[in-house]
């Protein structure tokens, strides 16, 4: 009764990363990390410690090749990562604060692919086991998304006919802060260890669908500010 309860209330996902590292030949390390909103939602916490095994599809283009679930690293999890003034609090340590703060939770899991090829794709679906509404958006959470009990998606694209390649590392890639109104300014600083050139540019979102089945179709959502990527 206890685990039911958890998986009915954590549905309040501010965002997620999905990314990989050469472990080596055709092995990699998938990794997915999750940020739970804190706080009260219907008079019960926000989250509970999200115990979960998250699955990620393989596909090999457009055919689904193998599904990995993927396991909690609690060295790496349950941690805060709100950015706060040094005299402020968020609802992750006082329930009452005015600030939705929200925490880290990282799972991973290795997998070896079967071949190389130029199509590669790791996709996280919104799919967290038994509770995959964990990983759900709703209009209360991101008011600009038209759409209802949607899913996050992310995919990860892989080249290795020629080389192996581990993802960018993007320390700053957590959930920040803007103030209405006012511009400001964000850069990711990724990292790749690789060596290889970044470039950036802002994608369209998709939902998931919770399975490994196909693809999810396109999101409706509205613009509020204006974003401006270099």
């Amino acid at each position: 009764m206890l685990v039911s309860s958890f998986g009915a209330r954590a549905s309040y996902i501010f965002g997620a990363d999905l990314t990989y590292q050469h472990v080596s030949g055709l092995t990699y390390k998938v990794t997915l990390t999750m940020y739970p909103k804190c706080g009260m939602v219907y008079g019960l916490p926000a989250f509970s410690p999200l115990y979960d095994t998250p699955a990620v599809c393989i596909f090999n283009g457009a055919t689904n090749i193998s599904t990995i679930s993927l396991r909690l690293d609690s060295a790496l999890s349950d941690i805060e990562t709100t950015p706060l003034c040094s005299t402020d609090s968020s609802q992750c340590i006082n329930p009452s604060s005015t600030i939705p703060g929200y925490e880290k939770f990282v799972y991973s899991a290795v997998y070896t692919l079967p071949s190389r090829s130029s199509v590669w794709r790791f996709v996280y679906s919104g799919y967290n086991g038994i509770f995959h509404d964990t990983s759900s958006i709703t209009p209360t959470a991101l008011t600009n998304v038209l759409e209802t009990n949607t899913l996050i998606q992310l995919i990860d694209t892989l080249n290795n006919v020629t080389y192996d390649n581990t993802t960018a590392d993007i320390p700053g890639s957590a959930p920040v802060f803007f103030l209405d109104s006012i511009s400001s300014f964000y850069d990711p600083m990724a990292v790749d260890p690789d060596g290889d050139s970044l470039s950036f540019a802002l994608v369209a979102p998709t939902m998931g669908t919770a399975n490994c089945d196909s693809f999810g179709g396109p999101l409706r959502y509205t613009i509020h500010y204006t974003l401006i990527a270099s």
